[in-house]
């Protein structure tokens, strides 16, 4: 998949358009400042119709060894899957969209170095097998947090608000069967990782882009190649709303047919 890449970021209705169809969109060298940013995701988010405002952390950067090249079409067991996740799903009520302003790239010369790489949940939820969709049905998932809390716990399937499509609700690899199941939980991470590294797609970086993300119904991860203070970045979320959890156990109950 190709990240969609638009030239005008105050067509706000044509952002929005291309979102719900892509999921994540990029503009190139934009050059935000950190109000510019922010006031570009409160009108991407009331437009949506979320009412909360946005967070703003300025100035990010991670530390990746330098061992972790990733290269373009292909991203190693051992590398990328350490660092998958989605934004804030320990939370009653993750942020809906994810905004990152890059305002500094440098040493991240390389195929692949720096790269924000992407997967789509609902399409990996349409190719779950069938024999783990069915384990998932009987058990809610764990979602731990960063932060030292209990973290939550919720179904194993996630419903857009927007659109209707299920997705798999996974936060990391950190994630833990309730009630307990190490060895199905294990099977489960085991496909997730295999399916991740065969079905992801990224963004290549330039310093100024502007990139939008649905956290809705995508993971992320990011490669390495480069040293702290090398890749540093603004970022902004919004629109915290309360998921939409989609009960397949009993729609197939109801129906006599999968969810």
């Amino acid at each position: 998949m190709t990240i969609p890449v638009l030239s005008n970021h105050h067509d706000v209705d044509n952002v929005k358009s291309v979102l719900l169809d892509s999921k994540v969109v990029g503009f190139k060298k934009l050059y935000l400042t950190m109000d510019e940013q922010v006031d570009f995701m409160k009108k991407l988010c009331l437009h949506h119709g979320f009412n909360q405002g946005v967070y703003a952390i300025e100035g990010l950067t991670e530390t990746l060894s330098e061992d972790l090249l990733v290269h373009t079409f292909h991203v190693p067991l051992d590398t990328i899957p350490s660092t998958w996740h989605s934004d804030n799903t320990d939370m009653d009520c993750p942020p809906s969209h994810i905004s990152m302003t890059m305002t500094k790239y440098e040493n991240c010369e390389g195929e692949g170095v720096g790269n924000t790489f992407f997967v789509d949940l609902e399409q990996a939820y349409e190719d779950c097998p069938e024999h783990i969709k069915e384990k998932l049905d009987s058990i809610q998932i764990h979602h731990m947090t960063g932060q030292g809390g209990d973290g939550i716990v919720c179904p194993a399937y996630r419903m857009h608000p927007d659109t209707g499509k299920v997705c798999l609700y996974v936060s990391d690899f950190g994630m833990t069967a309730v009630p307990e199941n190490a060895i199905f939980i294990n099977e489960y991470m085991l496909w997730l990782r295999e399916y991740f590294t065969n079905n992801s797609f990224y963004w290549d970086w330039d310093e100024g882009d502007l990139l939008v993300w649905d956290n809705r119904n995508l993971i992320h991860g990011i490669s390495g190649g480069w040293k702290w203070g090398d890749r540093v970045y603004n970022k902004v979320n919004g629109g915290d709303s309360l998921p939409t959890f989609h009960d397949r156990k009993a729609l197939r109950a109801l129906n006599g047919r999968t969810g």
